[in-house]
């Protein structure tokens, strides 16, 4: 079972980064061949691929997606289905500001026989990932067949305007409210806003889209979204090419206030913000307020 559930992550990358404390713990759950699969396979960048490999000793020539062949499918998806529209709508979220961050959604049995180019060997489209994802929750009593499940895409950028990342979520309403949720990437390699970023000027990191689109529709400069509630390494990397001074306006709650004033490899946190008021994040206080106040810690 520990297996198929490492196969069925599409986070195989981030487990072996971030979450594993030593290399036993990593073969104990995925396999030298599982890992070689999610390096080709797992990221938009090859940087990321090679800083693992050269961990774990694996070598590996990396595959890289024509950001034209992943244009190609993000188009596809702008045109946001039903289920899509109620999932955005019930988390509140502006249908008419879906163009202008290029949200969209898919559903593997719609595209299944298209042919994306070379992203078609894209983990995004991988029948066999799903299936192990499908097993996982019919271990867990779960009755959803994920290759007929609609999933919101949101695309996020490096500082030179190329894709990095792709992040999803997941419309079924059981699965959301599940902890099985977590199983697909919420995008925590992100780097939302970053490519708008004024270089050498602080630059404030909230840790998810969301939020980040609360601060911008706020008129907030320099922000940038993680999609995670920390700054890893690889956040780090890809921030100090505009800035190396950040400021962190991290959800109100422990996760938040624990990670909001941790240097990470090079970035020098200059203070951390906080709510004006005690909205749990700066999209809660958006929604709330149409605005999102702050004042120092």
């Amino acid at each position: 079972m520990k297996n198929v559930f490492a196969k069925a992550t599409i986070e195989t990358l981030d487990f072996a980064e971030y979450f594993c404390r030593d290399e036993e713990t990593l073969w104990a759950f995925v396999g030298y061949n599982e890992l070689r699969m999610a390096l080709h396979k797992q990221t938009l960048n090859p940087e990321y691929a090679a800083s693992i490999s050269d961990k774990y000793n694996i070598g590996f020539k990396p595959f890289e997606v024509d950001e034209a062949d992943l244009q190609k499918f993000l188009a596809l998806g702008r045109k946001l289905s039903q289920p899509a529209k109620t999932y955005l709508t019930d988390r509140r979220f502006p249908l008419e500001l879906c163009p202008k961050y290029e949200v969209g959604c898919f559903c593997y049995n719609d595209f299944k026989n298209y042919d994306f180019g070379s992203a078609s060997r894209y983990w995004l489209f991988d029948p066999e990932r799903l299936d192990y994802l499908n097993c996982v929750l019919k271990d867990l009593n779960i009755h959803t067949d994920l290759k007929s499940v609609m999933y919101i895409v949101i695309p996020s950028y490096d500082s030179a305007g190329r894709l990095n990342n792709m992040a999803f979520r997941v419309t079924d309403s059981y699965i959301e409210s599940n902890i099985f949720k977590w199983l697909f990437s919420h995008g925590r390699q992100a780097t939302f806003g970053l490519q708008d970023c004024e270089p050498d000027k602080p630059i404030t990191i909230v840790e998810g889209f969301f939020d980040y689109v609360a601060c911008i529709e706020s008129g907030m400069v320099n922000i940038v979204g993680l999609g995670a509630a920390a700054i890893s390494p690889w956040h780090s990397k890809l921030i100090q090419k505009v800035s190396k001074d950040v400021y962190t306006l991290f959800d109100n709650d422990i996760t938040g206030s624990t990670h909001a004033t941790e240097d990470v490899d090079g970035l020098k946190i200059l203070g951390s913000i906080n709510l004006a008021d005690n909205y749990k994040d700066p999209f809660d206080c958006w929604v709330a307020t149409g605005s999102v106040a702050t004042k120092a810690a």
